[in-house]
């Protein structure tokens, strides 16, 4: 299938990365056939996919949508009408979804959030901080781009230091300054743009052109 990135670009992601994706980040987040997902993704986005529809197929879990256009009254509303037990939610939409909290809204079923960071949008630890102590849950930080299934690394439950390490089966490194994705979540490359896809895609490596460091293993933006 076809994303249209950011810059207006299309890449090919494939149906295999998308699952794998979901079934990972999934693992990392301790879910199971249990639990009920309530997505505020869309469907437009390669992470949407892969932490809305891979992530619900692989662990067997139901998958609710929060709201056509985001609403964080409504959003957790759908976690409080359904018993949500993971809430997957960008990076930028916490502040509101804490603010929007009330004793109106039980949302004591929430145990997980997912939050979905992009180069666009990274996370403040004060407020994944905040979050976590308003609405009582444990919260994983996912970081990626379209050209990698919208996943390249994960972080420990409540590790607010860095953007965590990479995916498993996948492999980060930083070149020039620059980090680079190895792995299954890889996408084959730009459509109709051979000449982009030579110069971010070399052999089986995407050069996300972000400047980046690693220390142990563990991943941040400069």
């Amino acid at each position: 299938m076809y994303i249209l990135t950011p810059n207006n670009k299309e890449v090919g992601v494939s149906e295999h990365a998308i699952l794998n994706a979901g079934y990972l980040v999934g693992l990392a987040a301790e879910l199971n056939e249990e639990d009920r997902i309530c997505t505020t993704l869309g469907l437009h986005r390669a992470a949407g996919l892969s932490l809305g529809v891979g992530l619900a197929l692989s662990h067997k879990a139901a998958l609710l949508w929060g709201s056509e256009v985001f609403d964080a009254a409504k959003v957790l509303e759908v976690v409080s009408l359904d018993k949500a037990t993971v809430l997957v939610a960008n990076v930028n939409e916490l502040k509101d979804l804490t603010a929007a909290q009330s004793s109106k809204v039980n949302t004591s079923s929430l145990r997980t959030i997912i939050a979905v960071a992009s180069p666009l949008n990274r996370p403040d630890p004060t407020v994944l901080s905040e979050t976590r102590s308003r609405l009582n849950v444990n919260i994983v930080v996912v970081f990626g781009v379209d050209e990698t299934a919208g996943v390249l690394s994960v972080s420990k439950p409540n590790d607010f230091t860095s953007l965590g390490s990479a995916l498993p089966q996948t492999q980060l490194s930083v070149v020039d300054g620059n980090l680079q994705v190895t792995g299954f979540n890889v996408s084959a490359g730009y459509v109709n743009d051979a000449s982009l896809t030579k110069a971010r895609f070399v052999n089986g490596a995407f050069n996300t052109g972000l400047k980046a460091k690693l220390e142990g293993g563990n991943l941040t933006l400069i």
